[in-house]
């Protein structure tokens, strides 16, 4: 886990990747604000067991967050390895809007994690997968599964297309499993269009 600071210092970070060997060429960015209590709580309060693996497996970074930052106001802050890192609203701002749009996506709602195979050459070209962490079967409440999970992948030097290709596995077993036995009294495409849904939702960008 790298608590990152400005858009600049992560475009160091991830070039700078290009230079060591990295059982993984993909990384995580994790837009997580501070100041919103349940990303707090289910998140930024757990950084220590997430780091754990997180750094030996796939590399997360966490905009926003400064070691030392000058200002003449309370600032929120969250610590990491007995570190204590402070909140710029502005750097977060600033990294979102840019991030968004050098990586061509949408600007949603935070919390939200991508996790990002990139080498080199153009950002826009990236394979991405983005889990909305503000609702839904990845809410805030189920962050250190989700977390635990796309380690256990990485561990076998699984690519973006390997992750997502179990995580679609994953989400068809546990509906076949738990939910289809509900929905066999319905016609058969809406079963193969809620299918469906899990297989786009999973569908690298």
């Amino acid at each position: 886990m790298y608590p990152i600071g400005t858009y600049d210092r992560f475009i160091q970070k991830i070039k700078g990747r290009e230079e060591k060997e990295k059982l993984t060429n993909v990384f995580g960015v994790l837009l997580a604000d501070v100041r919103q209590p349940d990303t707090r709580g289910y998140i930024l309060n757990y950084l220590d067991r997430f780091n754990l693996s997180s750094g030996e497996y796939i590399d997360f970074y966490i905009p926003g967050y400064f070691e030392n930052i000058d200002t003449f106001y309370k600032t929120e802050t969250i610590e990491l390895e007995k570190e204590k890192y402070f909140f710029s609203s502005q750097a977060y701002d600033e990294f979102t809007r840019k991030f968004v749009q050098d990586f061509g996506l949408r600007g949603k709602g935070i919390p939200v994690l991508y996790l990002i195979e990139w080498r080199k050459g153009v950002f826009e070209k990236s394979k991405i997968i983005e889990f909305d962490l503000d609702g839904g079967e990845y809410s805030v409440k189920k962050t250190a599964e989700l977390f635990e999970f796309l380690f256990s992948l990485a561990r076998e030097n699984e690519d973006l297309g390997g992750i997502n290709n179990r995580l679609e596995l994953e989400k068809l077993g546990e509906y076949l499993t738990n939910d289809l036995i509900d929905d066999l009294g319905i016609p058969l495409v809406t079963i193969g269009r809620n299918i469906g849904k899990i297989l786009i939702k999973f569908k690298v960008k």
